[in-house]
């Protein structure tokens, strides 16, 4: 099947039934678009539910800016685990924007892929060249 007798999504809602028909490499993109509109109605619901105060969508293709509390609960971790990996003490902090005293996040933006791809592939979760050793550091005898 060629690229374009790839059925559009409207088809699809309609006959349900030709994603059977759907060649594989054409799957990610069609999904893609999909998270893209569910995010949108969820938007679109959320300004409803807010006395219709207008939220910037943020536009295709686009980093997604959020708070830290947001991405503690998309990532499933604590508020406070995220705010310690901010700090830049952390050896890798996650890489965010800082406006003033307010910390926000790129969701969607290749650092921050790139950060949480490195904790997910079960890599170290210190960049190389940055060794913590509390040995070598503060060397204390225990025969003093």
């Amino acid at each position: 099947m060629s690229m374009n007798s790839i059925p559009k999504l409207s088809e699809l809602l309609e006959q349900p039934e030709k994603v059977s028909t759907l060649p594989l490499e054409a799957v990610p993109a069609l999904r893609g678009k999909l998270a893209e509109l569910d995010t949108l109605l969820q938007m679109r619901v959320a300004m409803a539910q807010s006395n219709g105060s207008i939220v910037p969508v943020p536009l295709a293709g686009q980093p997604e800016l959020i708070d830290s509390p947001e991405l503690a609960r998309r990532w499933s971790v604590p508020e406070s685990w995220v705010r310690d990996c901010v700090r830049n003490r952390s050896g890798d902090p996650i890489p965010c924007v800082r406006l003033g005293r307010y910390v926000r996040f790129e969701w969607g933006s290749p650092d921050l892929e790139a950060w949480f791809g490195r904790r997910k592939s079960g890599a170290n979760s210190k960049p190389e060249g940055r060794t913590r050793n509390r040995l070598t550091r503060h060397p204390i005898s225990v025969y003093q």
